[in-house]
């Protein structure tokens, strides 16, 4: 009797430990989606823009129905042949509500820079018409993911707007003089705080809304080609890429295993409950425990055995009986 308390027991702290194992799994596989990646070089012509900067950390992020916001800040370098006509190129590439913070141009130098507010929406549009004026010779494209920081303030604005609501109520029905001096110092304080606050979201919503742009202009009198690789470089990067491939290969193994481990540990978990439960039963039969199949009667299961083939039987060869020839009877 003792033996099957100690049974059940055994099975549902089995299957509670199961069942946390399993949660502790799926929250684990459903709560990563919030890492953030540094920003990376990309060319000119990529539309890919999923590499982000992000500061802060995950508490408080917004909701997957916000709308994310993301500054692009641009910096490229142009040769050209043509001073005159890459400057053209990029005032005709400008649309009328984009802007020029800053211009270079001095005559005779042949340099010259531009730092321009672009709408982000039409952002690579605008970096592929500048392959018209000349040859990019550097390109770098940095985002960063400002969502955490900018919904924080607008909660933050929403709570201080409640306060000062609560505060003007409270103010217009006292009549103590120390209460409303008290109500008018925090109200002044609330007031700058959220100029500051918007002047911030301001800030934020003018650099989401138009990305920066630095473009350098460097006058050559001819354009340098493209240096051809040698055999060495070219083994190097085949050689470098199989390694990539190879470490690839290892970091998805690792993954696999880190996502069969929590199922591998439950079933490892329920094999020694069930090893453990068989042990009791033959302790309290008396009968040496076995892992193999038991019968009724708690005797092992042997295998059958195949029956040996029959032998033949030889029998010995029955003597012919000599026979007596009789005379006939006479009558």
């Amino acid at each position: 009797m003792k033996n099957k308390k100690l049974t059940k027991i055994i099975a549902v702290f089995a299957v509670l430990l199961a069942a946390i194992l399993i949660f502790a799994a799926c929250s684990s596989a459903t709560g990563g989606d919030s890492k953030q990646e540094n920003g990376s070089i990309v060319p000119p012509d990529s539309q890919n823009d999923n590499a982000l900067e992000g500061n802060g950390s995950s508490n408080g992020q917004p909701e997957a129905t916000e709308e994310t916001k993301i500054i692009y800040t641009v910096h490229m370098d142009i040769d050209t042949v043509d001073l005159d006509k890459t400057i053209a190129v990029i005032r005709g590439a400008m649309k009328s509500d984009e802007r020029t913070d800053k211009e270079y141009l001095l005559s005779g130098s042949g340099y010259a820079s531009f730092t321009l507010r672009i709408k982000s929406d039409r952002l690579d549009e605008f970096i592929a018409a500048m392959a018209e004026g000349g040859k990019i010779s550097s390109y770098n494209k940095t985002a960063r993911d400002i969502s955490i920081e900018y919904y924080f303030n607008e909660s933050k604005i929403e709570i201080l707007e409640t306060e000062m609501a609560s505060l003007i109520r409270i103010l217009e029905k006292t009549d103590d003089i120390q209460a409303i001096i008290s109500i008018n110092t925090r109200i002044s304080q609330i007031e700058g705080e959220l100029a500051r606050i918007n002047t911030s979201q301001k800030k934020y919503d003018s650099l989401v809304d138009y990305s920066e742009v630095y473009i350098t202009i460097r006058y050559v009198a001819t354009y340098e080609p493209e240096p051809e690789p040698t055999t060495g470089e070219k083994i190097a990067s085949i050689f470098g890429g199989a390694w990539k491939a190879l470490g690839k290969v290892f970091e998805w193994l690792l993954y696999a295993l880190i996502a069969v481990f929590p199922f591998a540990l439950v079933a490892a978990i329920v094999i020694g409950i069930i090893i453990l439960i068989k042990y009791l039963k033959a302790k309290k039969a008396g009968i040496p425990f076995t892992l193999r199949r038991t019968r009724k009667n708690g005797r092992s299961a042997r295998p059958q055995t195949a029956e040996a083939p029959a032998q033949p039987v030889y029998y010995a060869p029955v003597q012919p009986q000599p026979t007596i020839d009789t005379p006939p009877e006479t009558i």
